[in-house]
């Protein structure tokens, strides 16, 4: 084989083979040798000849020289690590926290309806066993996001029983035997988990694209494993615990209703069997007035709501962490006792004057700085560079002594910029396509697509409030938004439109089952009868949130915190704001408001 040299490379080979004569070559790719042969004269010229290979050799070497190094510049733009007892430590703790979390859930199923809450946390054992199971044949890598998915789908799983059990009991106060009272709760319960768990599967859908658009693991684990759970879920409150409840008619249990939460009326007539059942609103007592306040429940929002949009007015909005605003963050713990201002101090010796220092409560440091430089330029012979990484890390453990690195995260401006784009596209396309469903879903009411505008306005209260929350507490508690927080947000928007369907679907079988009441007095009747459904869902999942946000890994607490304010402030939209926005439009208070404000430039009457 022939071998031709630049004329630099030509005078560098004359000068290594006049050395070198009756000795070995080596030919050496990426450090590892791929040949070896022995220098018979000073080859000049830049021409020379590799002798004794056949064609075969040949070839495989001639193409391992001139593609083996192709110049081309190599960028770190994203580097992630976390160290093994850090992540052991957190999936201890969140496996730990959503055991006790699941417990709890459990306990107030039973304590509140009683048999049938047994038979729930029974169906709940076959919805973990199936969904483990699934993990396992698939298979799914379970992130700690995706243990945290695991753990909020037992909470959304519980959703689906309650939804059904509240209908059953409507139907035991009215006089139905068990038997019929299961049937009929189950087919009125479907619409409204359908609907919701669409909503739900919309989102997961988004997430999972969102995190694949920059390999975020973490969020596609939280994606996959959140989809399955509510798949699963469906499945085990329709047939398992469906089934379970059967086994009990005929049972001296089917004869105690009272084991069933459902406090029938004394010397009430029975309800035939094959009778339409119709609970008119209409004359009907114990229906609280929602629609009436609705006035001062604005006016709570918008109160709320004043503090974090005037956080969010005054720079910075909120405080972006290394994936929004480019740059390396780690998290290190020294052997010895170290002060936050010593490293400080270290940093800007070395030349990064512009590092934050904090120390954790557990006697962790968090160092925030600008964008690390890999090494650019390799030299051909002799020892490479340190990287400014291992430049930053010599230099602290020089000055304090041996230390642990538990995490480390540094991203590119590219991949901020995407991530941030990408970001308000996850956002808006899940407000898209909860919107376009809920207007199909609720195409046979009158202007279904008041239906839809109402629920995104309620979602977009409860992002607000979310976001002006974190605001504040960037500004308070130096508390950063990353890729997680946004995961968050994406799945409170799904949590917010499940838990307004919830509610819209009831008031869409009130007004089909009732054509001649006012939409005031159908919304009222609608949300007494799922008053105790939306509290009761919110508090199984403040329980798993709550027991994951305090006992669990501290990787994914900002994500918790995000879905506690959202549960919380999505339960309270639904009632007392997307319903109520129904009302307000239907009687026309925008316009009132505006003819009172500008009444030259208001319609006038009869026009």
């Amino acid at each position: 084989m022939d071998l031709e040299f630049s004329s630099e490379g030509g005078r560098l080979f004359e000068q290594i083979t006049a050395r070198l004569v009756g000795l070995p070559l080596g030919i050496f790719l990426d450090e590892d040798p791929i040949s070896v042969a022995t220098v018979q004269e000073t080859i000049a010229g830049g021409r020379g000849r590799i002798t004794g290979l056949d064609a075969s050799e040949a070839r495989t070497l001639a193409i391992q020289l001139k593609h083996g190094a192709l110049p081309i510049d190599v960028r770190v733009i994203q580097e992630s690590t976390v160290d093994a007892t850090l992540g052991d430590d957190s999936v201890r703790k969140t496996v730990q926290a959503g055991e006790i979390g699941i417990l709890a859930v459990i306990a107030f199923m039973i304590l509140y309806y009683r048999a049938p809450g047994i038979l729930a946390s029974a169906a709940l054992v076959t919805y973990t066993s199936v969904l483990l199971m699934i993990f396992k044949l698939i298979p799914v890598t379970l992130t700690l996001a995706g243990i945290a998915a695991f753990v909020l789908s037992v909470g959304m799983a519980v959703d689906a029983n309650i939804l059904i059990f509240e209908r059953m009991k409507e139907e035991l106060r009215a006089g139905r035997s068990l038997a019929a009272a299961i049937e009929t709760g189950f087919a009125r319960a479907w619409p409204s988990i359908r609907d919701s768990n669409v909503s739900t599967f919309i989102t997961c859908g988004i997430l999972w694209w969102f995190g694949d658009q920059f390999g975020a693991n973490l969020v596609k684990g939280f994606a996959l494993t959140l989809g399955i759970g509510v798949a699963v879920s469906m499945f085990s409150a329709i047939i398992v615990t469906r089934t379970f409840l059967r086994l009990l008619v005929g049972t001296a249990v089917a004869r105690r209703l009272g084991w069933f939460a459902a406090e029938v009326r004394a010397g009430g007539p029975a309800a035939p069997e094959t009778a339409s059942f119709n609970p008119s609103p209409a004359g009907r007592l114990g229906f609280l007035d929602f629609v009436h306040r609705r006035g001062w429940y604005f006016l709570l929002s918008v109160v709320i709501l004043i503090p974090g949009v005037i956080s969010l007015l005054t720079p910075p909005a909120l405080r972006p962490g290394v994936e929004f605003a480019a740059g390396t963050s780690m998290t290190v713990r020294f052997e010895e006792s170290v002060a936050a201002e010593d490293i400080r101090s270290t940093l800007a010796d070395i030349g990064h004057p512009e590092a934050r220092v904090q120390r954790t409560s557990e006697g962790d440091f968090i160092i925030r700085m600008g964008e690390l430089e890999a090494i650019s330029d390799v030299p051909p012979v002799g020892p490479t560079m340190p990287s400014e990484r291992e430049a930053i890390e010599n230099a602290l453990e020089g000055q304090f002594g041996a230390f642990t690195v538990r995490d480390f995260a540094s991203v590119s401006e590219i991949v901020s910029r995407e991530i941030a784009r990408n970001a308000a596209v996850a956002v808006l396309a899940a407000a898209v396509g909860i919107l376009l469903y809920i207007i199909w879903a609720f195409r046979h009411l009158p202007k279904p697509w008041r239906y839809g505008v109402c629920a995104i306005i309620a979602v977009l209260h409860d992002t607000l409030v979310v976001l002006g929350a974190f605001s504040i507490f960037g500004k308070v508690f130096g508390m950063e938004i990353n890729t997680m927080f946004i995961t968050g947000l994406l799945t409170i928007i799904g949590f917010s439109v499940h838990d307004t369907i919830v509610v819209f679907d009831r008031i869409r079988e009130n007004i089909t089952r009732n054509p001649g009441v006012e939409l005031p007095e159908i919304i009222n009747a609608s949300l007494t009868e799922t008053l105790a459904r939306s509290l009761n869902t919110s508090l199984t999942l403040v329980l798993t949130i709550g027991a994951l946000l305090l006992l669990g890994g501290v990787t994914i607490q900002s994500f918790l915190l995000v879905l506690l304010i959202g549960v919380v402030t999505g339960t309270y939209s639904s009632i007392f704001i997307a319903s109520q926005l129904l009302v307000s439009w239907e009687e026309g208070d925008v316009l009132r408001i505006f003819q009172r404000l500008f009444p030259r430039l208001a319609p006038a009457p009869g026009s």
